[in-house]
């Protein structure tokens, strides 16, 4: 019960913050990937690797409209995304 009241509190602040970020600069900033990568962060963290590979999906697909291909921020989040990948892949071998 208390780690789903968690989520659900984690999940109303990742809302609010978008919401605030998207009004202020529009669709796509770096604030948005930030906030994306501290999502996936939080899924990595408890096993959940599958919302770990969406919120990592979301970071890099941010910053290559952003900032483009070649941007070290891209890859970043690229090496974020194969590593829960990665972990996903491990546990359901288990």
């Amino acid at each position: 019960v208390f780690e789903k009241a968690k989520k659900i509190k984690v999940y109303y602040h990742f809302q609010q913050n978008k919401q605030a970020i998207v009004s202020a600069y529009g669709d796509f900033h770096p604030l948005l990937s930030e906030l994306y990568d501290i999502m996936s962060a939080y899924h990595k963290n408890n096993g959940e690797y599958e919302d770990a590979i969406t919120f990592s999906k979301s970071s890099v697909i941010n910053m290559l409209k952003i900032c483009g291909s070649t941007h070290p921020r891209v890859g970043s989040a690229i090496i974020s995304w194969r590593y829960a990948a990665s972990r996903q892949i491990r546990n359901s071998k288990h």
